[in-house]
């Protein structure tokens, strides 16, 4: 409990949890409803008014899931809604109350949409319940969150300045070189990745339902045995811990799939190479001030996703900090270092956003 206070600090307001559905696009431009999570500080002294801010979650492979939840809400609360931010915390397409037919795992443009959607479902919530918001707007995101996070930014500053006063955007830990990340997980990562496996499968079948173009057969790409795994688990049964210690789908995805897929892919000649670079978000400079943070021990998602990010930031003019938390991450005898620093790194890096960036910024 004390360390927890120290990175939280004590709380100043009470929330208010509330689910809401909002309306958006699928990837072929046809309506969805979305669901997510919307947080309101409340209690005396916490009258507003305050910024709004959009977070996205990280990968999730169990249907249904949804962040309007105490559990799964209780680090934003702690760490941001307690001490006066509105927070939105979105349900990817194809998770939380959506019904659509798969989610497309890191697809830049449907995050993106998702999250603007959100914050605008959020604003609009906000005036029906009286609560005061400044119009400052803040985005932020760990793992593929990061991703969302960095996506949502990019596509602020591209079309909808007029819309949002962005003030401040933290992607944290994200696989934001898509491209270079995976093939660093197919072709024999610096840390091992014991979720290797189970992100290029959801990766695979995700860009096989945007894009239609991985596959005609999935044997054509995954071997026998766990074919059959990767076509029903994205969603499926399992939350992303759940399938890593299941064993279902290997650690290691050259004991998943098809050896001539494996060739394509590394000679940069497979479908999902195009996809992987179509998907990545570092492509522009950014206007709104950023910071960066991520575990350089990080297993998971390679910490050279935020160094190479933040370099091509940096040669564009944008200053644009990086911090690194692997120093206060403990190791734990027994348990897979990588993974321990991606899991771990997520409120070590929101408590190094919050004090250092954003509230300076609310």
């Amino acid at each position: 409990e004390k360390g927890w206070t120290q990175l939280t600090g004590l709380a100043e307001c009470d929330v208010k949890l509330f689910q809401i559905t909002y309306e958006s696009v699928g990837v072929n431009g046809e309506p969805v409803d979305l669901s997510a999570a919307l947080s309101i500080p409340s209690g005396p002294g916490c009258e507003g008014p305050f910024p709004l801010l959009a977070d996205g979650h990280g990968t999730r492979t169990k249907a249904g899931y949804t962040e309007a939840t105490i559990e799964n809400t209780l680090l934003d609360h702690a760490m941001f809604t307690s001490h006066g931010y509105v927070t939105i915390n979105v349900d990817y397409i194809g998770l939380g109350n959506s019904d659509y037919d798969y989610h497309p795992f890191l697809h830049r443009d449907s995050e993106a949409r998702t999250m603007i959607d959100g914050l605008r479902a959020a604003r609009y919530m906000a005036f029906a319940l009286g609560v005061e918001l400044s119009g400052k707007v803040m985005v932020k995101g760990f793992s593929q969150g990061g991703h969302t996070a960095m996506a949502t930014q990019r596509e602020i500053e591209a079309n909808y300045l007029d819309e949002f006063d962005l003030v401040a955007s933290a992607p944290m830990a994200g696989p934001f070189e898509l491209e270079e990340t995976f093939v660093d997980g197919l072709s024999g990562p610096a840390i091992e990745n014991v979720s290797a496996g189970i992100l290029f499968s959801y990766a695979l079948q995700s860009y096989q339902g945007v894009y239609g173009n991985m596959y005609t057969d999935i044997s054509e790409v995954a071997l026998p045995h766990v074919a059959p795994v990767i076509a029903n688990s994205f969603p499926g049964q399992l939350s992303i811990l759940e399938f890593i210690f299941s064993g279902l789908i290997p650690n290691d995805p050259t004991l998943a799939l098809q050896p001539e897929f494996i060739s394509d892919f590394l000679d940069g000649s497979h479908p999902m190479r195009a996809a992987l670079a179509q998907n990545e978000v570092s492509d522009f400079i950014p206007q709104t001030p950023m910071m960066l943070c991520s575990s350089r021990n990080d297993g998971i998602v390679p910490h050279f996703n935020s160094v190479n990010a933040q370099a091509k930031f940096i040669a564009g003019g944008a200053q644009v900090p990086l911090i690194d938390v692997a120093d206060y991450i403990p190791e734990i005898p027994g348990q897979d270092s990588g993974l321990v620093h991606h899991l771990s790194a997520k409120p070590v890096c929101y408590s190094a956003i919050k004090n250092q960036f954003f509230d300076l910024l609310k």
